[in-house]
């Protein structure tokens, strides 16, 4: 192009020079041919001056001129030059003639790499001759439009569009203007758009969930198969209606408000819970979500929904909170402690019956590892099982204790299980514990009570043997001490000892079968008193001083006052041997309830060890040297006849206290 600008700018300047010059010479050849002429009326040097201004007029219009024509020549250069697309300008024949900036970029190969290119090496042999059919076309003044694949200098294939214009000077074609643009890109766009728009529709389609779009006026136009399906409804039969077919009438109002608050706030309601209905009339749980569709310009025109039958997950729901309710409802009303805790120990949920059993409410156990309320003895191996029910995953049975909120202890008979998540990892554990602190004290009374009846047959037997036996003997030595005074102190002796095993005897006697024993109203102060002053003697050697306190106005008890003596004594002297170093012992009387009165025994002993103090009472069993482990048996049997009961608390290095508890009226409690 800029070849052809610049040969007709070149001309211009040839023809306007050439004019002028002509005008000259004619002009001049007239003028000197009227002076030949003798034309004396011409006045010459005018005549010569209106030629040279007309002549200088005409060669600043032709200049005029072709200052416009270059004007117009750097316009087009310059749209040329900065075209964004690629401009190419070839001949006749094809070959190269110009390009601008945008053909490089596009190409990779430059302006001069151009000129000694052919259109051939850049296409495919299919690809050259479409364009050659197409740039023939072009030389016959025909503008064509086509795509066409390039490769680039750096190899790659691009895609392109061409233009191809005919170059008309004077209506004659003298050359082919070819615009070129790189559609890469935008077809590649252009796939992936249609790709994605079947890949939605192919979704849309296939999808289970119900679609429909709706517009402004609540007219149904599209929907997909599965909102056939779920709704059971054709395209025929919806589409046009209204949406409102497939609401239930009571929560049309509702419905027509939500999509009003869709359109007006532009918002998108996501996975609302709500009910929609069948063709055939059955109601359907779905979970709906509402969105509104605009137009390519922004306007809002309708509102598209995606609908999910979750009929089953919500009758599956149901069931299990029913299930759940029913659960929670056995497991409240549970008299057996449940509870769940994490990997480490902390409760996550503690059953109401923990306020019942422990003394706790279950809201001050959540949150926090039990293990505070544990036997020091029993924390460790607790643990343990926790870490072997989460590394076996199989339950464990376990007993251990744990201190009431008041102080007592209580034995907890528990089944540890493990609670397993949907990978089959462990998650937690469920402990579901029962009070058997009762049953153990019922066992070991069974246990206690074998043994008394073995003891009681053993003691029948021996009493009866031994004891007329030792009646001969005892008036023998009574004989022999009358006649030999010289031995007395021995006989002394003997009788003692001989006194002593009828007094066993006696104990024996009293295991091996019931007494005849006669109740009456006694006053246990007075009866305190008696063993006080018989054991003072006692207490002053051993350097235990007896203190014996009591409310007033106590009630007389109904009891066999001998028996009750015995047993007392019995106490009073084991607190007095325990206090070898001296102390205190002291008796407190109190009215416990209307029915009932206390006997407290607290001394300032050596104190009884926690392993012992559960065998107190068993037969045979004593803590002292010359015990026959038969004195608090007995004691334990008496009680038991006044349907009293006996408990032994202590501490070494501290002392122990025992408590007896002695109904009013024995016939009372039958």
């Amino acid at each position: 192009m800029n070849d052809y600008l610049e040969a007709r700018r070149a001309g211009s300047k040839r023809i306007a020079g050439g004019i002028a010059l002509t005008i000259l010479i004619v002009s001049g050849a007239w003028l000197l041919g009227r002076e030949r002429l003798g034309d004396a009326t011409a006045n010459h040097w005018f005549d010569w001056l209106f030629v040279l201004f007309l002549t200088i007029v005409i060669f600043g219009y032709v200049q005029l001129k072709v200052g416009s024509l270059c004007q117009s020549f750097q316009l087009s250069r310059s749209l040329f030059e900065n075209n964004p697309g690629a401009v190419f300008t070839f001949d006749l024949n094809g070959r190269f003639r110009e390009g601008n900036r945008a053909c490089e970029k596009m190409t990779g190969f430059s302006i001069a790499e151009w000129t000694t290119l052919s259109i051939r090496t850049l296409l495919s042999p299919e690809a050259f001759e479409r364009t050659y059919e197409h740039f023939q076309k072009a030389v016959q003044a025909i503008p064509q439009k086509f795509e066409l694949n390039l490769i680039r200098k750096d190899g790659l294939r691009i895609l392109i569009h061409v233009h191809l214009i005919p170059i008309m000077i004077k209506g004659k074609v003298v050359g082919v203007y070819a615009l070129a643009k790189d559609i890469t890109e935008k077809r590649r766009a252009k796939e992936e758009l249609r790709a994605t728009k079947q890949q939605l529709e192919s979704f849309v389609s296939n999808s289970p969930d119900a679609i429909y779009m709706c517009d402004l006026d609540g007219l149904v136009y599209q929907i997909n198969s599965g909102f056939e399906r779920m709704f059971g409804l054709r395209g025929a039969e919806i589409i046009g209606e209204k949406i409102e077919r497939i609401i239930p009438d009571e929560l049309v109002v509702d419905e027509q408000e939500r999509i009003k608050e869709v359109w007006a706030s532009n918002w998108e309601y996501n996975c609302i819970d709500t009910i929609r209905k069948h063709r055939d009339g059955r109601l359907l749980y779905v979970n709906l979500t509402l969105a509104p569709v605009h137009d390519s310009n922004g306007y809002l025109v309708g509102l598209v929904g995606t609908a999910r039958d979750v009929t089953i997950r919500k009758r599956m729901e149901e069931a299990l909170r029913q299930s759940e309710a029913k659960y929670r409802l056995i497991t409240e009303n549970m008299s057996d402690l449940i509870g769940v805790s994490d990997l480490e120990g902390v409760l996550e949920y503690a059953s109401p019956s923990f306020q019942e059993v422990t003394g706790y409410s279950p809201e001050l156990l959540v949150g926090v590892a039990p293990f505070i309320l544990f036997h020091p003895d029993d924390i460790a191996k607790m643990k343990q099982v926790l870490a072997a029910v989460v590394v076996e995953k199989q339950p464990f049975r376990i007993q251990f204790r744990i201190r009431h909120r008041d102080g007592h202890l209580l034995l907890i008979d528990a089944n540890n299980a493990p609670v397993l998540n949907e990978e089959g990892g462990v998650e937690g554990v469920v402990i579901v514990g029962r009070d058997i602190t009762e049953r153990a004290k019922t066992e070991e009374l069974l246990r206690k009570s074998d043994k008394l009846s073995v003891v009681g047959e053993l003691a029948a037997g021996v009493a009866h043997e031994i004891r007329n036996p030792l009646t001969s003997i005892k008036g023998f030595v009574q004989l022999l001490q009358a006649r030999d005074s010289n031995r007395a102190h021995y006989y002394d002796i003997m009788r003692s000892e001989l006194d002593r095993i009828e007094f066993i005897i006696n104990e024996f006697l009293v295991l091996a079968k019931p007494q005849a024993i006669r109740y009456q109203q006694t006053d246990v102060r007075s009866l305190l008193q008696s063993i006080a002053v018989l054991l003072d003697t006692q207490a002053i050697l051993n350097n235990v001083q007896i203190r014996i306190e009591s409310e007033q106005h106590l009630p007389l008890i109904e009891c066999e006052e001998n028996r009750l003596k015995q047993v007392f004594v019995n106490v009073m002297k084991n607190a007095m041997e325990a206090m070898q170093e001296g102390g205190q012992l002291l008796v407190e009387v109190i009215k416990e309830h209307e029915d009932r009165v206390l006997l407290r025994f607290s001394d300032t002993g050596c104190g009884i060890s926690e392993s012992r103090l559960s065998k107190l009472g068993e037969p045979f069993y004593t803590t002292k040297e010359k015990g026959t482990g038969l004195g608090l048996l007995v004691s334990y049997k008496i009680i038991e006849e006044h349907h009293g009961t006996i408990s032994v608390q202590s501490a070494v290095g501290k002392g122990t206290v025992v408590e007896i508890r002695l109904p009013i009226n024995r016939c009372e409690i039958l």
